[in-house]
This record gives C-alpha cells, structure tokens and sequence, in this order.
C-alpha cells in the first residue's frame, strides 16, 4: 500500500516526466465474446495496428489454427486486419482456439473492434506488461434476451483460474454455478474460457489466476430500453493492480439519453464521492467486489475514493426514434495514475467521431492532433476538474487513426464515441484529414532500412545527432555481446531507447556479472563515457518493478552506494563510469550518453 500511494502522488504531483504513449507495447492477446445470433449478419472481427516506434514488425496468429498475418508499420501508420469468424468464443466453456496473439519489435498500439448490422464497439487492447491475475467482472444488464458475459485468456503458460460468481445461475462446461459459488479449471497456453448468464449480470464476479491473464467483458444484445438502440458492448477491463483513487468522467453533448451510468466496483472497503464540480452528489460506502450505480445525468463528474476502483462508462445509446443513431457502449474511465504524455485514437468510417480530451489546465497550448495544434475555436471546461488541476474539451475527428500529444510533457487522455444520424455537429475539428501521424514530428526521417553489420568489439559514435537521429551509421544485433556501441551525443532516456531500436538492437542490457565486467572494462578503455551511459533499465511507471527493455531477468543488479536514491521520481537507470561503473537512478528526461547493442 506505501508503493501505491507514493506512486499516486508522484503522478498527482510529478517531478519528472518522459514522453510515453497510452496503452502501447510488443506484445497483446484478445479474443472476441460471443455475439448473439441476430447481430451475426455481416460480422466483421477486426484489429486496427498502429506503429508508434520506427519500422515496427508485427505479427498477427491465432494459435491453434493456420492463420498468421506479417505487417510492417512505419510510426503513425495503421493496418485493419480482419479476423475470421474461429476467433470468436461461443458458449460457457475452455476453449482451444479464439486467442489472438500480436507480437511486434517495437512499439505499437492495438484496438480490437466489431461491426456488426446493429452496431460498432471497439476496445483498447492491453499490452501483456499491464496484465496481472486479479480482476472483477462488470456487465450491464440488458431488456433484451441475449448473454452478459466474459472471457479470461491465457498468456504462454499454462494457468490455473478460480472464478467466483456474482448475479444468477451459470452452466459451465455442462455444471451448473449458482452466485456465490467458486470454480477452479485449467487454462493450457492461449486457451480462453467464456462464462455466460442470461438476461441477468455478472457485475462483481471475481477472476483470480496464478499467471496474469486478459479479461474481457460485455453483452451479446445491450438494450436499457425497448425504445432505445441495441448493440453487441465489450471492453476489456483492468487488472486490480492497475486500479485508481481518481476519475474524470466528461459529459458527451449528443442529445440525452434516459440512462447513461457509471459502474464503480471495489477492490477492498470503498468510501466513493461523486462531484460535480465542487459539489458532492453522491457517496457509497462499498465493500470489497460490490458494485455501485451513479446516473451521469447532464453535467461532467468527477469521482473521489479512499481505496482503488475500477470505473466502466456504460452508454445506453438513444432512442430508435430519435434522429441521432448512438448504438450502446461500454468504456473503461482510466484512473488519473496513468494518464500519459500520449495517445493513439481511432475513429471508424462511416460515423461522427467525437473525442472527450482531457490534460492538465493551463498546459493546452502544447496539444496537437496528428502534428497540428489544437483548433483555437475549442471551447475548454476549466471548472468540471478545477480540484485536480484538470480540464476538458469535446472535439470532432476525421475517420481514420489519430496521435494525441501533449508536447509540454503534460498528461492527456480521451475518451471517444460515435454515432450517425441528422445532429448537427457543433464542437471545433481536430486533426489531420490525412489520418497519419509521426511521433516525432513532421519531417522527420524515420524510414525502415534494415540496419548493416559493423563489425568490431565496442564502437564509439562520437557524431552529432541533428534531425532526430541524421548522420549516424547503423549497426549489428548483438551476438552475445560482440558488438557494442558507445553513442556519445547525449539524448533523454526514451530518445536513447528510440535510437538504439532504430539502428541497432536494444539499450544494452546487464543480466550477470560477467557482462558488468566485460562491458565496463570495453567501455572503459574507450576513454571517453562522459557523466554517464543510459542502459535499458527502467522502473514500471504504475507497479514500481524494474525491468530490462529487451526482457532480460533482473535477478542481477549492481547499483551504487545508496542507489536506488529516488525511486519514486527517477525510473530510468544509467551506468556511471565515475563511481567504478555502478549504476544511478536518474530523471528519464535527462540528456546522457548511452550504450546500443
């Protein structure tokens, strides 16, 4: 709980940020929840691949059958990769087939989407380093026959799940589970189990897995009422320990609806405040897996607690009648802890996208949307989040992928829907009708050339580095470590990362003793390290583990005297060849030299 907690004021109050983008990483599973059988027609499973690093290869299986797809992504494009219909789960049962496995060599972000003739619904994938093993289940309960439901799927290991249930009687594997009741059951390597209740809701079950796991939740037929649009709803849901203290939650403009809520479940025993503005409009004392009710009414909210929550966002759409088509949805509310500095959004053709758009207030003069700065005629909400120092602001975007950055290295997060119909669209557009975006700017040359073998031991690159990252020759992937190379031209620790991936292999990465004393010995007889030399050592921004950025175990550490000194604000490591090559925590904005492999 004391990591927690200081981890939640550091991202409050941070002392030092480095650019990082939202939910992005190498490698994700999914799967798809079962539809019901009147939105089968003219299905379509689809993933939306965005690169975020240089010249990003991907991956695409579902193990267990013969589909396998290979991309190349430049950063700021996307890829639709339509699924077949085998990676859809049907029924309450263990399922072989149905998980999607993406691998990439960089950075890339990954939104899962379905279409179907009464509906779009579309979901964040979650990178496998934001994965853990316990999670509760929301659903929304539905005036339509139809399943609320969820899946849990396996990683690379076999794991074993124990699902307690919440909400009506489910047949599982031809048992019958009545609430309250427990099940443990065997998951083989991307296996998926589904469980299913109909016309009830599964809110408040509780997954707990040995191995961290995926889960995904939703409702094969959401219906609030009879009069309202039904759809196919699912969103995959965050792990407990990715769990927050504090919510934004905006208010859409489309015309009312008779019923949209926010589910707030507890991880333990919950006081929860609901504000608008600065006024309390509701509180609820919760124990641990109880699930809480709050209408959002007409205002924007905001949402205070004592322990962590998980907050869903469930629309019930408006009225069939209505001129204005807004199918129902299903969105996880993101805790502030891990707003980032950056965010991909996707906006699907044939609908008015709008983006709800978040960042820290007075900081809104560093946003841009794919290269280009914030429409001028936006109209911000300074006083919704004034308490938290936030505000928000409702824009419109072209169909198509799209880059959110905060260039002040502020934190910014959006919320999208979609809808068609005959409403007039009032709010300012934003973006790049080209639908294209460059992390590091327009211009700037980030081309996929396959880098050449340089040969010898330890290279030192002692050239400028001008237009991010011009003039440097590339290099080899490491054989064992035969090739090294000292980049002297001082970059923060993600530019550092960024480079090493683009030319070479990785940040140089330490897993024994021996390697510490080979390279400090090869570094050191270059004679030139400067103040210090960023390696590949990071600290988890959200859990606080340290890890390698190309995986290695972190069973070996070699820091100085009192090193670690600021854990909670210097999350990257660097070597410091003053202090006999040990390692420092330091600021991942700060400019150093750094070692490639």
């Amino acid at each position: 709980m004391l990591i927690q907690l200081l981890i939640t004021l550091l991202c409050l109050r941070p002392t030092c940020q480095d650019s990082s983008t939202f939910l992005s990483g190498k490698q994700f599973v999914t799967s798809f929840l079962e539809l019901y059988p009147w939105g089968m027609n003219n299905v379509r499973f689809q993933l939306v691949l965005h690169g975020i690093g240089c010249c990003s290869l991907v991956s695409v299986t579902l193990p267990g059958t013969n589909f396998f797809q290979n991309y190349t992504l430049q950063q700021g494009q996307s890829v639709n990769l339509t699924l077949p219909s085998s990676a859809m789960l049907s029924g309450s049962s263990v399922f072989n087939a149905g998980v999607v496995l993406i691998n990439a060599n960089n950075s890339i972000c990954v939104i899962s989407q379905v279409w179907t003739t009464n509906g779009y619904e579309s979901s964040y994938v979650y990178p496998v380093d934001l994965l853990d093993k316990q999670y509760y289940i929301i659903t929304p309960t539905s005036a339509l026959p139809g399943n609320a439901q969820f899946a849990v799927l396996s990683l690379d290991t076999a794991t074993s799940v124990t699902v307690t249930l919440k909400g009506g009687t489910v047949m599982f594997q031809g048992t019958s589970l009545t609430s309250g009741s427990t099940v443990t059951f065997k998951l083989s390597p991307y296996q998926g189990a589904q469980f299913q209740l109909l016309g009830s809701d599964l809110s408040g079950s509780f997954v707990q897995a040995d191995k961290p796991v995926a889960v995904l939740s939703g409702h094969q037929n959401f219906q609030c009422y009879f009069r309202y649009y039904y759809a196919y709803v699912f969103e995959q849901l965050l792990p407990i320990s990715s769990w927050g203290r504090s919510f934004l939650v905006p208010q859409p403009s489309v015309p009312l609806r008779k019923d949209d809520n926010i589910y707030v479940v507890a991880s333990g025993n919950t006081n929860v405040k609901v504000y608008n503005m600065s006024v309390v409009v509701a509180t609820k004392s919760l124990s641990q897996g109880e699930v809480f009710l709050q209408s959002i009414g007409t205002s924007a909210l905001r949402i205070d607690c004592d322990h962590d929550v998980m907050v869903m966002f469930i629309c019930s759409g408006s009225a069939s009648y209505s001129n204005t088509s807004l199918k129902p949805f299903m969105s996880i509310v993101i805790p502030i802890t891990i707003f980032e500095t950056s965010q991909v959004v996707h906006a699907p053709s044939g609908f008015i996208t709008t983006l709800l758009v978040a960042t820290n207030s007075g900081e809104m003069s560093g946003l841009e949307v794919d290269g280009i700065s914030f429409p001028s005629n936006a109209t911000w909400d300074d006083n919704a989040f004034k308490a938290w120092k936030y505000s928000w602001v409702e824009v419109t975007v072209y169909t198509g992928s799209h880059y959110i950055q905060q260039l002040l290295k502020q934190e910014v997060w959006a919320m999208s829907y979609s809808f068609s119909g005959n409403w007039t669209q009032t709010s300012a557009i934003a973006g790049n009708s080209s639908f294209s975006f460059n992390f590091y700017g327009t211009g700037t040359d980030c081309s996929c050339q396959t880098p050449t073998q340089a040969p010898g031991s330890v290279m030192l690159v002692t050239s400028a580095i001008s237009t991010p990252f011009s003039g440097l020759t590339p290099g080899s992937c490491r054989d064992n470590i035969s090739d090294i190379y000292v980049m002297m031209t001082p970059l923060s620790w993600w530019d550092a990362l960024r480079y090493c991936r683009r030319y070479y292999t990785d940040l140089f990465s330490i897993p024994d003793r021996s390697t510490q004393e080979l390279v400090a010995s090869s570094v050191s007889s270059t004679g030139e390290q400067g103040t210090g030399l960023w390696l590949g050592l990071r600290r988890h921004k959200v859990w606080g583990y340290l890890y390698w950025t190309d995986g290695v175990s972190t069973d070996y550490m070699n820091w100085g005297e009192g090193e670690p000194s600021h854990p909670m604000t210097n999350m990257c490591a660097y070597m410091s060849p003053g202090r006999n090559f040990t390692w420092n925590d330091q600021c991942c904005g700060t400019k150093l030299n750094f070692i490639c492999y």
